[in-house]
């Protein structure tokens, strides 16, 4: 704990953006933007990045917003996606030991993942702007109970500027950018 997310290390996992799911989110357009501006700058730097959908058959996909900016998705009945026979697979095949959960909702899909990952000795950072739950009391709970579990909780920016370590880094002006763009 207390350890700087890494960037050849690091994997984002969005769980559950679908507009059936937003719907509730207090703040879902927050956490939309948020999730959209980690993904942007995941994709400049190199981050695999996977999406899950909850029943996707009954519960439609991912929003709008982001569907592009996910290469691939996979469908889920369980509420943890950790488990799950495509995300196992994707995770192997990154080499990655570092999971960033984004997405909904904190104290249901993202509190399981989580969780299950970090009793399997995986990292887990959970983007606090870019998760949500029904009410900020769930969302604050689940946030509470996810950093003394041992998952690192921090700020979207904060992540992409650890990512990065130093403005000499190559991609530092297009990250900028973004981050001058979602402010």
């Amino acid at each position: 704990m207390g350890r700087l997310a890494e960037l050849g290390k690091s994997a984002v996992l969005a769980v559950d953006i679908q507009p059936r799911f937003l719907a509730p989110i207090q703040g879902a357009a927050s956490v939309v933007s948020r999730s959209h501006f980690v993904l942007e700058c995941a994709r400049v730097l190199g981050v695999p990045i996977l999406g899950s959908e909850q029943i996707p058959d009954r519960m439609g996909g991912t929003c709008d917003e982001l569907a592009d900016l996910l290469p691939a998705t996979f469908g889920k009945s369980r509420f943890s996606c950790a488990g799950e026979p495509a995300f196992e697979e994707w995770l192997t095949s990154t080499e990655r030991t570092e999971v960033v959960l984004i997405g909904i909702e904190t104290p249901i899909c993202v509190m399981q993942t989580a969780l299950d990952l970090l009793a399997r000795g995986v990292r887990v950072d959970v983007v606090e702007d870019a998760v949500g739950g029904r009410s900020i009391a769930s969302h604050s709970a689940a946030l509470e109970r996810l950093r003394a579990a041992g998952a690192e909780v921090l700020h979207s920016e904060s992540l992409v500027y650890e990512w990065m370590r130093t403005a000499e880094h190559p991609d530092f002006r297009s990250i900028l950018s973004m981050v001058k763009a979602h402010a």
